[in-house]
């Protein structure tokens, strides 16, 4: 069965997926991931670089010349090599979306596909930043309200067999709806998820007891783990001396005020 491009996905046992990449030569790319760690790269992603550079690229679009829209493909090859670099499956999906506007389009049409999927990222990684937070804090997610907009979310199913096995696998030609998709099965599995009071990173919890710090590699292959300990003990005694100076300032302050007598103006 030959099949149209972009991404399908279907649904395997201990909350992971399958992936398959398929491109507009009909190549496929397969792997699998766990729907945690999935979720958990595109609640990481920085996306603030490549903000900048559409900002740039756009206002080269409005000097309206050659040499600018040359300047404009430059960048937005630059920013695609540097989206594979940090996420292969991101940078692909949108390849092949501007493939589906037409190999021959112009830096204009070509910026308007780049910029319109980046805005669409970006606010569905605020979505799930704000969902995993409030699964860290314990607060019930709302599908009725505040979360209401993806429930009317749409997936596109199909139907194929992978090896022996008849599976169901979703469809998707834009980033943003593998993220919905993400964030819902993740909220369906019903996981636990932190917040590393390090690094400010989540993550997901590998036993029941209180965990406060997360596996990520920080600096010189040490975890925040191992640096945490000793930087909050640092940040503690800081604080202690902090506090010990304002208090004898606000000591000192007071004396100087009763020496002046209450009828009196205190001193600067």
């Amino acid at each position: 069965m030959e099949r149209e491009p972009g991404l399908y996905v279907t649904l395997l046992s201990d909350n992971r997926i399958k992936k398959i990449l398929t491109d507009e030569n009909g190549e496929e790319t397969e792997s699998e991931v766990s729907i945690a760690e999935e979720l958990l790269k595109y609640s990481d992603m920085l996306y603030e670089p490549y903000e900048n550079l559409m900002l740039y690229a756009g206002s080269l679009l409005e000097e309206e010349t050659l040499e600018a829209d040359e300047k404009v493909f430059v960048i937005l090859q630059h920013l695609l090599s540097s989206l594979y670099e940090c996420n292969p499956t991101s940078a692909e999906i949108l390849r092949l979306h501007i493939i589906n506007e037409g190999r021959n389009i112009n830096a204009q049409a070509k910026y308007q596909v780049i910029d319109r999927n980046l805005q669409s990222i970006i606010a569905a990684q605020t979505v799930i930043n704000c969902a995993l937070k409030d699964i860290a804090a314990g607060i019930p997610i709302d599908m009725e309200q505040k979360y209401a907009l993806l429930q009317n979310y749409e997936l596109r199913e199909q139907h194929f067999f992978d090896g022996q096995q008849s599976r169901t696998w979703y469809y998707f030609q834009a980033e943003v709806g593998y993220m919905i998709f993400l964030l819902l099965k993740f909220i369906e599995s019903r996981l636990r998820v932190k917040r590393c009071r390090y690094c400010g990173k989540f993550f997901i919890p590998k036993t029941n007891r209180p965990t406060l710090y997360c596996d990520n590699i920080v600096a010189d292959g040490k975890t925040c783990k191992d640096l945490a300990p000793q930087t909050m003990h640092k940040v503690a005694a800081a604080d202690q001396k902090v506090i010990k100076e304002f208090d004898r300032a606000k000591q000192r302050m007071y004396k100087r005020y009763e020496r002046a007598g209450y009828g009196k103006k205190p001193s600067p």
